[in-house]
């Protein structure tokens, strides 16, 4: 188990590393060329230029000018791929199991359609957060999100809409964020902030609105604090596209498959206790497995007890069920093997009966073969009778006395004293 957490966190460090090299790239060539929406067509370019600061800026007939990177990227993600799979396969379907706030499958194609929905159609302009954005607004964020999600329970269970609404803000406030990582190259490299739109999926309009939003004192008191807050943090908590209770998910089914307790009654400690043992715990949050996990309050003991001692009495059933079916596929096995040897004593009785019906046949055969023998030995007795009545002084008595010599053919008469008349006849 060590050496799989040691995996885990391994994966983690890399995964932190891999992020912060894109963070770093971002803007200086990873994003590829980006203009305008609204300057893009020939009509309203007209020239371009390079920049000192290694920006190419191009002037559209309005005087607004756009900044673009000489490196073209992967482009802007407009939901192509998750239309094309929509339409082969049909939509995908999302469902949170109790307790938890990720799908339980297609994590990361819901994790790609929320932040293309944020970028693409959520307001901007005098807008903070999520909830603020007004319900016509919303309305089209969800129409768009459920052109490709079947969401399980989305009309029916209020917990899904407040998770899906979580996730919504969460992707909002850090699209915000990343608008607001982007004005700062801009201040840095000393460029008019509002010229210049660095984003390709962002129109002027609604980067003006984000200036707009970035430039307000609050926020600025906002963002100062949580920079001081940031730095503080013992970990950073960076795992890329893959969220943390993924990869919990995953080393959690290698330590089950690898460390089973060694007696039944015996269970060893769960992965949520000895996190929340070494990492500790704060109100409303699990250190170390991100927002991905329900955190139980107080007031929520009660209905978790309710559903806790559900899922023990389900559990209990599905072990009844279990070794139900575990007693009838012995008791099948049994009766099978029995058929079996019956099936076999059957076969042999099968075989000593067609045995003995040859030997009948056999023996049938050897009686006609004998009838036929003493049919003919009959007849040629009758015929011996009949030649020797015309020898004088024979007498039908006497031929008890007449025996057959040796040689085929040959009688020879004889009484009770020897021979008195013999003689050899043919037959």
């Amino acid at each position: 188990m060590d050496l799989l957490s040691d995996e885990f966190l391994l994966s983690l460090s890399r995964s932190h590393a891999l992020c912060k090299c894109r963070a770093l790239s971002r803007f200086s060539g990873s994003r590829g060329a980006t203009q305008d929406r609204d300057s893009s067509s020939p009509l309203n370019s007209a020239t371009a230029g390079h920049s000192d600061n290694g920006i190419e800026t191009s002037f559209s007939q309005n005087g607004t000018r756009s900044a673009t990177n000489s490196r073209k990227g992967r482009g802007v993600a407009k939901g192509y791929k998750l239309d094309r799979e929509v339409k082969k396969h049909g939509k995908y379907k999302i469902m949170f199991a109790p307790g938890e706030r990720i799908p339980m499958k297609n994590e990361s194609e819901f994790s790609d359609g929320l932040s293309i929905v944020i970028k693409t159609n959520a307001e901007i302009h005098g807008v903070n957060r999520w909830r603020d954005v007004p319900m016509e607004n919303k309305e089209v964020c969800y129409a768009r999100l459920f052109q490709w999600f079947d969401i399980e329970g989305w009309s029916t269970d209020e917990r899904v809409s407040m998770i899906v609404d979580s996730r919504l803000q969460t992707v909002y406030t850090r699209w915000r964020n990343t608008l607001h990582m982007e004005y700062k190259k801009l201040v840095n490299k000393g460029i008019s902030l509002r010229e210049v739109c660095p984003r390709e999926d962002l129109s002027m309009t609604k980067w003006q609105a984000a200036c707009d939003f970035i430039e307000d004192e609050k926020f600025q008191k906002k963002s100062r604090i949580n920079s001081r807050n940031r730095k503080k943090k013992p970990f950073d908590h960076t795992s890329g596209k893959t969220t943390m209770l993924t990869r919990y998910r995953r080393m959690e089914k290698m330590v089950a498959a690898q460390n089973q307790p060694v007696n039944e009654d015996e269970e060893p400690p769960s992965e949520d206790a000895i996190i929340e043992s070494n990492l500790g715990r704060r109100s409303g949050y699990i250190k170390g497995m991100g927002h991905g996990v329900e955190v139980v309050r107080g007031r929520q003991f009660s209905s978790y007890s309710v559903v806790n001692a559900e899922l023990k009495e389900k559990l209990s059933q599905l072990e009844t069920a279990q070794d139900k079916i575990v007693n009838l596929t012995d008791a099948y096995e049994e009766q099978s093997k029995t058929l079996k040897e019956q099936s076999k004593t059957l076969e042999e009785t099968l075989m000593k009966l067609d045995d003995q019906k040859k030997e009948t046949e056999a023996c049938k055969e050897q009686n006609k073969t004998y009838s036929q023998q003493i049919d003919s030995l009959q007849c040629q007795m009758a015929k011996m009778q009949e030649f020797l009545q015309k020898f004088p002084g024979f007498h039908p008595s006497t031929f008890s006395g007449t025996a057959i010599s040796g040689d085929c053919g040959k009688v020879g008469v004889v009484d009770g004293d020897g021979p008195r008349n013999s003689q050899s006849l043919e037959i």
